[in-house]
């Protein structure tokens, strides 16, 4: 009875490790995202594209976006 309740309580404390690694792994990923989205918006602005909309290709896509951003994008002008 013991063993059985030890094993199952480091079951638990496993899971919600790997639960908060997965967590903290999400949130990298949308600070990244949002900087990168940032950076397409101002990079974009500043060309005289409309930024928002690229910007919010990207944030919805990710690096998908951020690809098809650097391919199609105007130089200065």
């Amino acid at each position: 009875m013991i063993v059985e309740a030890i094993a199952f309580d480091a079951f638990i404390i496993a899971n919600l490790c790997i639960l908060a690694f997965i967590c903290i792994f999400q949130i990298i990923v949308l600070i990244v995202i949002i900087g990168l989205a940032i950076w397409v918006f101002k990079d974009a602005s500043s060309k005289g594209q409309n930024g928002l909309l690229w910007a919010a290709l990207v944030f919805f896509t990710g690096v998908l976006g951020l690809i098809i951003y650097l391919v199609l994008r105007k130089d200065f002008q």
